[in-house]
């Protein structure tokens, strides 16, 4: 396995700080991810894989793979104030003719992850993106113009069945204005009405709080543009908020398998920055159209939280 990382010094985003390395091996330990919602990789040979904490994502081929592994490298002097929203980033390795990215994944702290990936902007290709590429992105979801996001997946815990609820790509691309708001709700409502009110009312603050911060930051960021990137929010399912411990399932590793030992507890809601395939350097200006989209998940998810009752 040859490897580049940066984990402990130079231009990367991640620290050794509670995080396991990789392995130096991990071919016999990596396995699937089963709480990876969205994206052309959940499937088949190109699928995400995870091991001792780790995401392993793998590089893109041509310039929209390097582009992304730029990113990573780069943020430290070109966007260091996102690096709070942006998983911690240990390099590439390669098994086999394989390249990844090897990524913090964060989600692995809760016990049981309920993840919602939205893919934000109400443009998701670049300025350069030929005519076919415009109309395949048109195709996808014709109000993403209007509503500025869509939900590419989601998984959510429900603590009456202790089943997951699971939503793909198309229940996304389906949104329209008028149900915006009821699909940012249905993240955050468990199996029965009287636990999903509790559970609004527990998440949600707390989400828009952290998606204030990210507001914050981003308008204040200059030169930079976010094409068909997205924000993966994750919160805790069961309602006492522990984090892992030694009765958890599976030979007391964590809820998906891995080794928990050294992590901290969980916050029980938090957020990261992924897919930067299509990020462009500009002219020194704010990226407008990443901002219209996040503020309208913000507000969609304000009147969930006023009216609770209703979506839940």
């Amino acid at each position: 396995m040859a490897c580049n990382s940066q984990a402990c010094g130079g231009a990367g985003v991640g620290s050794c700080t509670g995080m396991a390395l990789a392995p130096a091996d991990p071919s016999s330990e990596l396995r699937p991810l089963d709480h990876i919602v969205a994206g052309h990789t959940v499937q088949g040979k190109d699928a995400m894989l995870g091991a001792n904490g780790l995401l392993y994502k793998p590089v893109q081929k041509g310039d929209k793979g390097q582009r992304e592994v730029d990113f990573y490298e780069q943020v430290g002097s070109v966007c260091p104030t996102l690096r709070p929203f942006l998983a911690a980033y240990f390099g590439t390795h390669s098994i086999g003719e394989k390249r990844y990215l090897v990524l913090e994944d964060f989600a692995v702290r809760y016990r049981e992850p309920c993840v919602m990936d939205l893919k934000i902007g109400v443009v998701t290709y670049e300025p350069t993106a030929t005519r076919e590429k415009v109309l395949s992105e048109l195709r996808k979801c014709p109000a993403q113009a209007s509503v500025g996001f869509r939900p590419c997946g989601m998984r959510v815990f429900g603590t009456r069945t202790c089943k997951y609820r699971m939503r793909g790509k198309d229940w996304g691309r389906a949104i329209t204005p008028i149900t915006a708001t009821q699909l940012l709700a249905e993240f955050v409502c468990d199996d029965d009405k009287d636990r999903s009110t509790k559970r609004m009312r527990r998440v949600l603050p707390r989400l828009l709080e952290r998606l204030g911060e990210l507001e914050a930051v981003l308008s204040e960021l200059k030169g930079v543009r976010f094409f068909a990137s997205s924000i993966i929010l994750v919160y805790e399912g069961l309602d006492d908020e522990r984090g892992p411990d030694a009765s958890a399932p599976r030979g007391g590793e964590g809820a998906h398998g891995q080794d928990a030992s050294n992590q901290p507890p969980p916050a029980s809601v938090d957020l990261r920055l992924v897919d930067f395939a299509h990020w462009v350097r500009v002219p020194s200006k704010s990226d407008d159209n990443y901002l219209s989209g996040l503020r309208n998940v913000i507000s969609g998810l304000r009147v969930a939280l006023d009216d609770c009752e209703h979506y839940a």
